[in-house]
């Protein structure tokens, strides 16, 4: 899953490993929104379209650690005219089979749908250098 977005805000009631818990918490002090620079669209188009690949935009990237950790990442890209973004991974099915998940995909259609976003990001990157 292609995040488009993340939030500086961070709100859980599910305490983490230390027991914390938090509601409407700030990352730095202000609330802001950031948003990928990963080529989305043509991400949906080229992976999933043409090749078939699970890859599907998202605005759910929850108020936990994948959002902090997102929106460290896009302000990041943001800040300093970079690339970046959050996807969200399945388990694999050994994982999966071995801890008793539900869901999950071939290690193989992972690393594969990885391979694709940065082939074309990097295209899509490599025509705005040029």
């Amino acid at each position: 899953v292609l995040e488009l977005a993340a939030s500086s805000v961070l709100s859980f009631q599910t305490p983490d490993v230390d027991g914390y818990t938090t509601q409407f918490e700030l990352l730095y002090g202000d609330v802001r929104i950031v948003y990928t620079s990963l080529p989305v669209k043509r991400i949906v188009e080229e992976c999933a379209l043409k090749r078939g690949l699970p890859l599907a935009p998202s605005l759910g990237i929850g108020s936990y650690l994948c959002n902090a950790a997102g929106f460290i990442i896009m302000d990041y890209a943001r800040r300093n005219r970079a690339v970046g973004g959050f996807i969200h991974l399945p388990p694999h099915t050994d994982l999966a089979m071995r801890i008793g998940l539900g869901f999950s995909l071939p290690l193989s259609v992972i690393l594969e749908s990885l391979e694709c976003v940065l082939e074309v990001t990097l295209e899509e990157h490599s025509k705005r250098v040029l």
